[in-house]
């Protein structure tokens, strides 16, 4: 399979297209290309817009020419202010039939974690690489336990760690090209790995690898990896010293230190636009006292690693290609410059260069990082399986969380917690309320089938199943929350909440009617103790009146305060309830028949109905005054007649003991007690001595 690696350094960007074929590493494709400023410095990224760029131009090359499209990239770190921890780990073997390159992978991921807790609890370094120191089965050494047997498996690393601010810029750096990191190292080890292999350890061998900014650091001895440094002292100092001597811009002076081994001058235009011819070798000789400083520290941060001077000293890195640094650095040393050795990529035996542009030693490194991101060695991602699909997770500290799982896999925030709803902004009486939205669910998490959140902790070898999170639901208020009720005690323990008419944007609502956003709501904040009684509930008994149901209260509130005193919301009011009867007669007030005849009585207008009403109750023939029980049915029937001169009698209180003689009249006439009266007709009573007197009179 076919993989991109990237060595972004201080001075260039070095891509790779390359796959791994029985032990050797194959370049198809090779592309590199220079900052054009300053946006790396001392090994770190410190502008992400420009070297994304680069980056990006390098990528698009490789893709160009190798017809493959990459969301994949292995990269590596310069150690900039590198810290190493020891970390161990033992693994119960002993019910697999064999060791696979998995169990060996998680035992030593577990003494990774070992040597990360041993930090402390530090959030801003990162663990960057490993190297394996021993591996032991059953208390054994072991050179590769994978396909052995036995019943305990352990393993003693070393960690290193950078600070946060220089891995979270090269995984910035990366997605900002559209790149997920597949395996992340630090460079000396790398190049350890790839330039010093296991058999060769038992030597005390210094790695050196001088870039542009840093010169890393690591030290073999006794078969494993004793150490790793970095100091920053690198080709860029040079470069900056032929700017201050020669009045050059970085650029041209970084031409210059390029053609140092040239035996003609170099024609260059300093900073004030004059030209001059510079002869190398005088270059050299005025960069004696800046290589010699460099050389110096060094000399001493390998001393300081190794304990003594070691055995010998291989320098890779296109910084250690100045004429007469390793000089300089064996005088350091107190070696003999034979035990310094200044490696070609050409040189390198496991690489297959089908470009034929990977000549010096400035390439080693990304050769490096390509090596070992085909064969795993050095990286500290963990695998886990998340939604079906192997992926990587970075270190960042003791803890791995699901949600460091989903950042590093381009998940956004907004993906995995949820959204609350949106808040209501309204008017209460002309003051801004704001109900706050309701906070949803975040994605649901299940680790290895179990329920778990997003910062629960991940392994090596966990499966990981995140869904999408559930967004807050909007439940608008009603208006009884932003407003209080006047309570009413009775006394029989029943307390009642009572409000006001209220008005939800001019038109009158109830007060479990919901509220919207920008909605208005008005209302009195007092009410007469007359209004809080004809609001009160009451008791009522249902009736069916003429086929129709009717409710009708059954009790009545009264209290001692006055009817007009006014009460505000949120207070309290003692009232008493009364019990009362229901009659026929209250059912029918608003049933009274209609049609009638005006006559006239001895004068006087009286009007006479032509209907009457017929009330059964429950099928039987019921007076008006009739109490009315819960469920009655009740009937009433409007039916017409005519009325007579005894109907208007009816309307009389005649003291008959008075009376000796009368006569009737209508319109001048003699009529009967039967005489059917029409509209506008004349009716006079003569009483002998008119001894009588009419209701109206009384």
């Amino acid at each position: 399979m076919k993989k991109l690696s990237v060595d972004v350094g201080t001075r260039t960007v070095v891509g790779l297209v390359t796959e791994y074929n029985d032990g050797k590493l194959v370049v198809h494709h090779m592309h590199m290309q220079e900052h054009e400023e300053r946006a790396m410095l001392d090994g770190a990224i410190h502008d992400i817009g420009k070297v994304a760029s680069v980056v990006e131009d390098v990528v698009k090359k490789l893709e160009e020419e190798s017809g493959q499209t990459f969301d994949e990239v292995d990269v590596a770190l310069a150690g900039r202010s590198l810290k190493t921890m020891v970390g161990e780990s033992e693994l119960d073997i002993s019910k697999y039939p064999e060791i696979t390159f998995e169990e060996v992978k998680n035992v030593e991921m577990m003494a990774v974690k070992d040597a990360i807790s041993a930090l402390g609890n530090n959030e801003d370094m990162y663990c960057v690489g490993y190297s394996v120191l021993y591996h032991k089965i059953d208390g054994e050494w072991i050179k590769n336990p994978v396909g052995h047997r036995g019943k305990r498996l352990w393993v003693k690393v070393m960690a290193t760690f950078l600070p946060r601010q220089i891995v979270d810029s090269m995984v910035t750096t990366m997605k900002r090209v559209g790149l997920s990191i597949s395996h992340f190292t630090l460079e000396p080890i790398a190049v350890m790995n790839a330039v010093v292999p296991p058999d060769l350890r038992l030597l005390n061998i210094a790695l050196l690898d001088v870039g542009a900014g840093t010169s890393d650091i690591a030290i073999s001895r006794d078969g494993t990896i004793h150490g790793y440094g970095m100091v920053t002292s690198a080709g860029d100092e040079i470069t900056e010293e032929i700017c201050r001597r020669y009045l050059l811009d970085f650029q041209t002076a970084e031409f210059v230190k390029r053609n140092l081994n040239s035996a003609h001058p170099v024609k260059v235009r300093n900073i004030l636009g004059v030209e001059n011819e510079i002869e190398p070798h005088r270059v050299l000789a005025d960069l004696r006292e800046a290589m010699d400083g460099m050389a110096r520290e060094i000399g001493s941060k390998i001393l300081e690693l190794n304990g003594f001077p070691p055995a010998a000293v291989i320098v890779v890195g296109g910084g250690a290609k100045l004429p007469g640094f390793t000089s300089f650095l064996a005088r350091h040393l107190d070696l003999p410059e034979s035990r310094i050795s200044l490696r070609d990529a050409a040189s390198l035996n496991f690489v297959n260069d089908r470009t034929g542009k990977l000549q010096g030693s400035e390439f080693v490194t990304p050769l490096a990082i390509a090596h070992a991101g085909h064969t795993s060695q050095g990286g500290i991602f963990i695998t886990v399986t998340l939604n079906g699909k192997p992926v990587q997770l970075l270190p960042m500290g003791s803890k791995r969380t699901v949600m460091d799982l989903m950042l590093q896999n381009g998940a956004k925030v907004e993906d995995l917690i949820a959204k609350p709803s949106p808040s209501i902004v309204f008017e209460v009486n002309g003051r801004i309320h704001i109900h706050r939205g309701m906070k949803g669910e975040d994605a649901p998490v299940f680790i290895n089938g179990e329920r778990a959140s997003l910062r629960s902790t991940v392994e090596h070898g966990d499966i990981v199943e995140v869904g999408s999170p559930t967004p807050g639901k909007t439940i608008p208020p009603k208006i009884r929350e932003v407003m209080d009720p006047i309570f009413v005690e009775v006394e029989n323990d029943r307390v009642y909440e009572v409000y006001p008419e209220v008005r939800l944007n001019d038109r009158v609502v109830d007060v479990d009617t919901e509220i919207h956003d920008s909605d208005r709501v008005e209302f009195e904040t007092r009410m007469t103790v007359k209004e809080v009684l004809e609001r009160l509930p009451v008791n009522t008994i249902n009736v069916i009146f003429n086929d129709r149901s009717v409710e009708i209260p059954i009790e009545e509130y009264t209290t001692d305060e006055p009817p007009g005193r006014e009460i505000e919301l949120g207070h309290r009011i003692h009232v008493r309830a009364i019990e009362k009867q229901v009659r026929v007669k209250d059912l029918l007030n608003n049933e009274e028949p209609q049609e009638s005849v005006k006559v006239f009585f001895n004068g006087r207008p009286v009007e006479l109905k032509k209907s009457r009403r017929i009330v059964r109750i429950n099928g039987a023939l019921a007076d008006e005054d009739a109490v009315l029980q819960e469920g009655d049915v009740v009937e009433m029937k409007i039916e017409q007649f005519e009325p007579t001169v005894v109907d208007l009698l009816a309307y009389e209180t005649i003291d008959s003991s008075r009376i000796r003689d009368y006569k009737i009249l209508v319109n001048g006439s003699p009529a009967s007690f039967v005489q059917v009266l029409n509209d506008g007709d004349k009716v006079e009573l003569i009483l002998e001595e008119s001894r009588w007197k009419s209701r109206e009179w009384e």
